[in-house]
C-alpha cells in the first residue's frame, strides 16, 4: 500500500466513500454530507496545518483515505481516521492503511502517541487497529453513543 496526500481532485471521491450508508453507520456523524458541506470541510483540511488528508493505494488504485489531526494537550499527539471504499471492504485494507498512517505520525516532530476514537459497536475497526498494535485506553460516551479509545505508543 502506498499513500500519497489528497488533492482537490479527491474531494468528490472522498464524498462518496463518506456517505456511503454502511460506512456512515460508523462513523461519529451518521448523517449525510451534502456537498456543498463537505466542499467547505474539505477547503479548510487542506489548508490546515495540523491535518494531512491522504488517499491510500493498492495496486495502483484508490482503496481508502485516512487523516491524521494533531492535537495538543499534555503531550503531543495524533489522531488517526480512516475510510475505507466501500468496494475495498474486508480485503485487510484498514490494517495496512494504520500501519502506514501511524508510521507517518512518527515521522512528525514530536508526536508521542497515535489515538483511534471509534464507535464500540465499530468491530472491524477494532480488530483493524488492534491488530496494528493499538491498545484499548479509555471508553466515552458522546450523544448517547459508545466510543472506544485505542492508542499507539512505541
Amino acid at each position: 500500500m502506498t499513500l500519497r496526500e489528497a488533492t482537490w481532485w479527491d474531494a468528490w471521491r472522498i464524498w462518496r466513500w463518506r456517505n456511503d450508508p454502511s460506512g456512515r453507520a460508523m462513523m461519529r456523524n451518521t448523517g449525510r454530507v451534502g456537498p456543498i458541506e463537505h466542499i467547505l470541510w474539505f477547503r479548510e483540511m487542506l489548508s490546515n496545518d495540523d491535518r494531512v488528508q491522504y488517499v491510500a493505494l493498492y495496486a495502483g488504485r484508490a482503496v481508502g483515505t485516512g487523516r491524521l489531526d494533531r492535537y495538543y494537550d499534555v503531550s503531543p499527539g495524533v489522531e488517526i481516521d480512516i475510510v475505507i471504499a466501500p468496494t475495498s471492504r474486508g480485503r485487510g485494507h484498514g490494517g495496512r492503511l494504520i500501519r502506514e498512517l501511524t508510521r507517518r505520525a512518527f515521522d512528525l516532530p514530536c508526536v508521542r502517541y497515535v489515538v483511534a476514537v471509534i464507535r464500540k459497536d465499530n468491530a472491524a475497526s477494532i480488530c483493524a487497529f488492534t491488530s496494528a498494535g493499538f491498545q484499548h485506553h479509555d471508553e466515552m460516551n458522546r450523544f448517547s453513543v459508545r466510543y472506544v479509545q485505542m492508542r499507539y505508543t512505541p
